[in-house]
């Protein structure tokens, strides 16, 4: 195993955390909303929260599935490292802040 590959398996599990985090706090913003739009406290806000899980915002998925696919077509390449430095500091986020 080569130093670097710490390291790029350290950022794949960052990113797959922070991945699941926003994720799971877009299903909590949808559920909250269903929450407003009803007044009440329903029953079945389990129900709501699994339902927001499993219908994620494309756009989260979509802001991921690009910087994964970047970090490992640079991991391929023989300048990885410098490369996805580069690709870290360049790299803007998307979308509105949660």
């Amino acid at each position: 195993m080569k130093p670097n590959d710490t390291l790029v398996d350290a950022l794949r599990m960052a990113l797959k955390s922070l991945e699941r985090t926003e994720l799971e706090l877009a299903a909590y913003v949808t559920a909250l909303g269903l929450l407003r739009l009803g007044g009440a406290y329903p029953e079945g806000l389990d129900q709501l929260l699994k339902a927001a899980r499993e219908g994620p915002p494309p756009s989260i998925l979509e802001k991921y599935r690009d910087i994964h696919a970047a970090i490992e077509e640079l991991l391929h390449k023989e300048s990885a490292g410098q490369d996805l430095v580069q690709l870290l500091r360049n790299w803007k986020p998307t979308g509105p802040a949660n």
